[in-house]
């Protein structure tokens, strides 16, 4: 199946269609990004700037959601920024902390050969974007649905 991204005049996708493969085969059954592009636009009817988006990374960096952006120079698709201090990888095709993520709980503590609890309690870094760090955090199940996860501060 072949992905396409709809680009608004901002650069943000704001649609995402899948279309057959034989849509975008060429005579020499080779897939070609124009042909459904033509497909798009003459057999559905779809107007706007569309542009192949790939499952499995293939290209374009990341698979296109809706609120993505289009970065049309350096041929990539980019989520939304999580934090105000995060850069894009263009290598990765992924946001970077400016501070490494850790990989072994805080020395302090008590379980600290073990990051996650099987129990009721997971402790998780999340991101700190007023301190720049990672923050060890509690994460408890939602006490609501019994399979959620709930980030609220109730302690």
């Amino acid at each position: 199946m072949g992905h396409f991204a709809k680009i608004d005049e901002n650069n943000i996708v704001t649609e995402v269609i899948v279309i057959a493969n034989e849509n975008l085969l060429d005579e020499n059954g080779d897939e070609q990004e124009s042909i459904g592009q033509t497909f798009i636009a003459e057999t559905l009817k779809l107007e706007g700037n569309w542009q192949q988006t790939s499952y499995n990374h293939s290209i374009r960096g990341r698979f296109a959601g809706i609120g993505y952006s289009w970065d049309e120079e350096n041929d990539h698709f980019i989520s939304p920024q999580p934090y105000p201090s995060w850069t894009y990888n263009f290598d990765e095709a992924l946001w970077e902390a400016p501070v490494e993520y850790p990989t072994l709980p805080p020395q302090d503590q008590e379980d600290q050969g073990e990051q996650f609890d099987t129990g009721n309690k997971e402790y998780v870094y999340l991101w700190n974007e007023e301190d720049q760090s990672w923050d060890w955090t509690l994460i408890e199940p939602s006490q609501n649905n019994g399979v959620g996860i709930d980030l609220s501060d109730s302690e």
